[in-house]
Order: C-alpha cells, then sequence, then structure tokens
C-alpha cells in the first residue's frame, strides 16, 4: 500500500472513530436526561422491607402514659386528747432489781406519741407534768387507737421489752364524753393468748369539731381507698414499739404455730358454748309429743 493509502484509511478510521464517540455521547445524555426526568415524576419513596421489598406500615407512635393523680389530702374530721395516767402490776423485765422502767407508745393513723419512762416501777404513775398526753388529729371515722406498753433498755442496739398492748375503736366512742377508764393489757386479739399482764389507766375525749355528719358518711365508704396509713420515723425503737402496739406479739399474715393452736382452742371453745343446748333442741324435736304430732300423726293414718 502507498502512503496515500494508508492515509486516507487513518482518516476513515478517525471519521469512524469520532462518529462512533459522539453517537455513544448522545446516547448516554438521552439516557441521563431520561432518568433525570423519571426521578422528577416519580411517587415519593418509602421505607421497604429488605427481605421482600415490600413498603413496611408505619408504625402508630406510642401514647404517653397518664400520670397517676396524686391523691387530695384527708379532711381533718376532729380531734382525740389522750392522756396516760399509770400501769397497775406490769410483768417483771430487769433480772437484777426485779422491776421494770415502764413507759407507753402511742399509734393513730400516720401519727406517733411516747410518754415519759418511769423508772424501777411496776405500777408506775405517771406525774401531770411529765410526757404524758398528746392531741390526734382525726382524718377517718373508722381509725383506731394503738396503745403499747414497754420496758426501756438503756442499749440502744437491744429493743425494749414489750409488757402489753391495747386498741380502742373509735366506732365505740361518743363525741365530746370524757372517758376515764382501765383496760388489760394484752398481747394479742385472740382469746387464748390473752394473759395478766397488769393494767393501763387512760384518759380521753373525742371531739368532731362540728363535722358529725361527714363522720357518719365514711362508715359507707371508708376514706383512703382502703389503703393503710404510714407512720414515718427514724427512731428503730419507736418503730418498733408501734408495730408491737398495732399488731401485738404475732404480726399480721406471718404464720406462727401457736396461733394456730390458739385459733383451734378458740374454736373448741366456741362449739363447746354451743353444743349441749343444741343437742336438747335435736332431742326435743325428734321425740316431741305435742298434740300436733299426734293429730297430724292420725290424719296421715
Amino acid at each position: 500500500m502507498t502512503e496515500e493509502e494508508l492515509t486516507k484509511n487513518k482518516m476513515k478510521d478517525s471519521e469512524l472513530f469520532t462518529e462512533l464517540h459522539s453517537h455513544v455521547l448522545e446516547e448516554s445524555k438521552k439516557r441521563y436526561e431520561k432518568e433525570i426526568s423519571e426521578a422528577r415524576n416519580a411517587p415519593p419513596a418509602t421505607a421497604t422491607n429488605k427481605k421482600t421489598d415490600s413498603p413496611e406500615p408505619a408504625k402508630p407512635k406510642p401514647k404517653p402514659k397518664p400520670k397517676p393523680k396524686p391523691k387530695p389530702p384527708l379532711k381533718r374530721l376532729g380531734t382525740l386528747k389522750i392522756e396516760v395516767i399509770e400501769l397497775a402490776h406490769v410483768k417483771k423485765c430487769d433480772l437484777l432489781l426485779g422491776k421494770s422502767d415502764p413507759y407507753c407508745i402511742l399509734a393513730f393513723e400516720d401519727q406517733i406519741f411516747r410518754t415519759v419512762a418511769i423508772p424501777s416501777s411496776l405500777s408506775p404513775v405517771f406525774p401531770s407534768y411529765a410526757r404524758r398526753a398528746c392531741i390526734f388529729e382525726i382524718t377517718s371515722s373508722c381509725s383506731t387507737l394503738h396503745v403499747g406498753a414497754f420496758d426501756e433498755d438503756e442499749s440502744m442496739l437491744d429493743d425494749d421489752d414489750p409488757l402489753g398492748r391495747i386498741g380502742i375503736k373509735l366506732t365505740s366512742l361518743r363525741a365530746n364524753t370524757i372517758y376515764d377508764a382501765h383496760y388489760p393489757l394484752q398481747n394479742s386479739e385472740l382469746k387464748q393468748l390473752k394473759g395478766e399482764r397488769g393494767y393501763i389507766h387512760l384518759r380521753y375525749v373525742l371531739n368532731w369539731e362540728g363535722n358529725e355528719k361527714a363522720a357518719i358518711m365514711q362508715y359507707l365508704s371508708p376514706p383512703n381507698n382502703g389503703d393503710s396509713f404510714y407512720i414515718a420515723t427514724e427512731d428503730r425503737k419507736m418503730w418498733r414499739g408501734a408495730l408491737y402496739a398495732i399488731h401485738g406479739e404475732q404480726v399480721s399474715g406471718a404464720y406462727d404455730w401457736k396461733i394456730f393452736l390458739a385459733y383451734v382452742n378458740e374454736l373448741k371453745s366456741y362449739i363447746a358454748v354451743f353444743q349441749e343446748p343444741l343437742t336438747h333442741f335435736l332431742l326435743d324435736t325428734i321425740f316431741y309429743q305435742g298434740p300436733l304430732a299426734r293429730s297430724l300423726f292420725l290424719f296421715l293414718r
């Protein structure tokens, strides 16, 4: 081939390459414009599941939990004024001297009170100038006053020995009446667990302060929604004393074999009381020989 032919061939090749390159550029430009137009006209993208490529349903927003409404404070209905006069014939707790150092703890609703301790006495009398009286605010007409007697121990580590306790329900009291009474101390409400632990002399008066109607209505719907009152105290001995004054030696809900036997013995005493009259009633009914039975027998015959 001559040089002219080579030159012509090179020119043809360059022209073909230029034409092909321009064609490719034009096709890519059209494809790019088409993709842009499709992207502009496409609907908004939604979240898809990678496994199924299906749109995920929109998760509902969790509703905020309503805040519990604070309970309104209980309304004061009246006052209970109480005075500890004396203790009599309490048990001996001190082994060396053979006596006790008695004092009392009073618990009512969420309030607590402690009297002074009388040293070395089994029948202490609380003087009028000493710490022996208090006034409790009443918010529930169904409440109970709990009183516990203890022997004071000087050691802060040891608990004070319990001497006995009592409970007085407001439902058994009459307003504006001064009560001056002696109560036998005991450990539990169970009959078989009551023992000779001495007596406590109290003087107290109930005053509704003009809220007699509200106090009576609370018998139908007790306040505080059936919740218990909480006694807040940082003194360990005061807390233990209030626990004993309210529940006794056997805390409510705790199993104790002694309590079980006491319930059995109490049930036996009730059966013994009703057994004899019930037996006589059944025998008299079965062997009744009155005129009504005879006339009924003759009529059926």
